[in-house]
């Protein structure tokens, strides 16, 4: 069998949640036969990584998506247009990855993709929503600023209206939060989960820290994407402090690439808050905190740092937005507690401060939901029924 997978993350180390479900897909799909990958990264990847791609089996094309989109409208009219080029053919691309029909199967990570190479001419197309860009969009303009919402809103309403036309043209869909199977044009589609990245077995769990130790609360996250950066701000900004007066001893370790210079200026100036930045070992970070924090204001699908956290063993405090997906498998209460607001995330963490047991129940409790729901077994048999779906048959 023949694949063609499509996606906007490319088939590198697997250090961000989007990366590693193109990691984990693609090691399943190679299973099931030879695969091309056709790649659109904002912009043109460091000549070792685009090696080490090209070392893999298959046959790789990649194109940055700044090309594309100022190629398409020019800078300015890209601006006005509001990203309208992300769902909109682009011609010298579906040039390069030419006719479709010598594959059997087409994947795209994500919808957008799919409409730049428009694979809608293929009659067996899977598209992995993962999180459904029009919620994103909605939770982006309910927390952005007055002109900012203006750009969002534009971004919105093309959004809308893509999903909601081509959505139904496509032979089958995967989301990775069960309830977005309520949108138009999902009814049909089935769930591949967002699981734990772990290559070679979840973690040994680790004790919590002894009374001895600075109690931790931990954020770990790519640092330069806005739903996370945003979000510690927030943390930040209407209840650290507050936190921090109930708890004096009590600090927050932010850890994860991509932080800035000014993301480091702006976090260390509150008291207790060391922003960390990248480790090679995140099971250290994880050893040294009581408990995590996922303050999301904005995003779809289902959130990795809180699976990642609970396969750690450690409970996480988490927003509204962060628990989306989690209600039936990781219940607020008893396998993480939930804010609905950001500055009411202050309640939960001094719980789990003036209780440890209840930080060391709930942080086993989480674990075993990992165990029995979020497993590579439990992902790749979700690509195959998927692949079966759409090809007719089972697909071993």
């Amino acid at each position: 069998m023949r694949i063609l997978f499509v996606s906007p993350n490319l088939d590198t180390r697997p250090s961000s949640g989007g990366v590693q479900r193109t990691v984990l897909m693609l090691d399943q799909l190679r299973r099931m036969g030879g695969v091309d990958c056709f790649f659109l990264p904002p912009e043109n990847p460091q000549q070792a990584i685009l090696d080490e791609i090209h070392a893999k089996s298959g046959k790789h094309f990649i194109v940055p998506t700044s090309q594309i989109s100022n190629a398409s409208n020019g800078v300015v009219t890209a601006w006005l247009n509001a990203g309208r080029w992300r769902w909109e053919p682009f011609s010298p691309a579906n040039k390069q990855v030419g006719d479709l029909s010598r594959y059997d199967l087409v994947v795209s990570r994500y919808l957008s993709p799919a409409c730049i190479l428009n694979l809608f001419r293929h009659p067996r197309l899977l598209i992995d929503v993962d999180d459904y860009d029009p919620d994103r969009l909605r939770q982006r303009i309910s927390t952005a600023g007055w002109f900012k919402r203006l750009t969002l809103k534009r971004c919105l309403r093309y959004s809308e209206e893509a999903h909601r036309n081509l959505l139904p043209r496509t032979a089958h869909c995967w989301v990775s939060n069960p309830s977005d199977c309520r949108h138009p044009g999902l009814s049909r589609a089935t769930v591949l989960p967002n699981i734990p990245y772990f290559p070679h077995g979840l973690p040994e769990l680790s004790p919590l820290p002894s009374a001895s130790h600075p109690l931790v609360f931990l954020i770990v996250g790519t640092l330069s994407y806005s739903a996370n950066s945003d979000g510690i701000d927030a943390f930040l900004r209407v209840a650290w402090l507050s936190l921090r007066a109930q708890a004096p001893n009590v600090e927050l370790h932010i850890v994860g690439q991509g932080m800035s210079v000014s993301q480091r200026k702006r976090w260390s100036s509150f008291p207790g808050v060391k922003p960390i930045g990248f480790v090679e070992s995140l099971a250290e970070s994880y050893a040294r905190c009581t408990a995590t924090l996922a303050p999301i204001l904005a995003g779809g699908g289902t959130n990795i740092k809180v699976l990642e956290s609970s396969a750690y063993g450690r409970p996480c405090v988490v927003s509204r937005v962060a628990h989306r997906g989690f209600e039936q498998t990781l219940p607020d209460g008893e396998a993480c507690l939930k804010a609905e607001r950001i500055s009411e995330m202050v309640r939960p963490c001094l719980r789990l401060i003036r209780d440890p047991d209840l930080a060391l129940r709930m942080g086993t409790a989480a674990r075993h939901a990992i165990e029995h729901h979020y497993t590579t077994d439990k992902f790749n048999a979700a690509v195959r029924d998927g692949c079966g779906i759409t090809l007719g048959k089972r697909v071993l």
